[in-house]
């Protein structure tokens, strides 16, 4: 395991002396030293570092393997993962959870004005930064997702449950409930009238299936 805070590698407790061997580490390495020099605390920088070098889990593998991607959508999208999750401290395994919470796994999925692996709308859309052929794609739409889901992340303070609520009502909704306390979102996350259906309540069920995938 790697021990890279800051521009002070080998900080504690990497064996072999390599605190970065590969394309994923060292971009988890960057990701760490700019979180840092952001703010947030090394330890929790570290600990973010780790869960974005997990491995796909079975459950990741077996959703993207029963999906309706081709093969090499399939092969695209493990990369895309595995890369935007190291580069932005995030468990490519949320990613996967994710788009196939959101949408199956299937990028040309519509739902009521939402589109692509991760039914994205077109205000998020330009929030992010995509085309409309990003949002469909099987690669491109992920980084901007985890880019999205680590800055919302440290504004939560690491807070997975908010993380997921917040994609599903935007930021905004959020606070009201992060200062209810670390419990509040166990029971429901309140979504709101919008896109003509009613407020609704999104059970526990949405983000425990998406952590399943962990």
């Amino acid at each position: 395991m790697y021990s890279y805070v800051l521009n002070h590698p080998l900080v504690g407790i990497d064996p072999d002396g390599h605190a970065c061997d590969d394309a994923n580490e060292m971009a988890v390495c960057h990701g760490i030293t700019v979180a840092i020099s952001n703010g947030m605390n090394a330890g929790d920088a570290l600990q973010a570092g780790q869960q974005a070098l997990q491995p796909l889990s079975n459950a990741s593998e077996n959703a993207i393997q029963n999906s309706n991607l081709t093969s090499t959508q399939a092969s695209a999208f493990e990369g895309a993962v595995s890369n935007a999750g190291a580069a932005n401290l995030i468990n490519p395994n949320l990613l996967v959870g994710l788009a196939y919470k959101e949408s199956s796994l299937d990028p040309t999925a519509v739902n009521d004005g939402a589109r692509g692996l991760y039914q994205i709308r077109r205000k998020r859309q330009q929030d992010l930064g995509l085309s409309d052929a990003d949002v469909t794609s099987v690669d491109a739409v992920v980084d901007p997702v985890a880019k999205y889901l680590s800055h919302t992340s440290s504004v939560l303070g690491g807070n997975i449950d908010l993380t997921l609520g917040s994609w599903r009502q935007g930021i905004k909704g959020i606070p009201q409930l992060n200062a209810k306390g670390p419990n509040a979102v166990s029971d429901f996350v309140i979504s709101p009238a919008a896109h003509g259906r009613p407020a609704q309540l999104l059970g526990k069920d949405y983000i425990d299936v998406i952590k399943s995938y962990f």
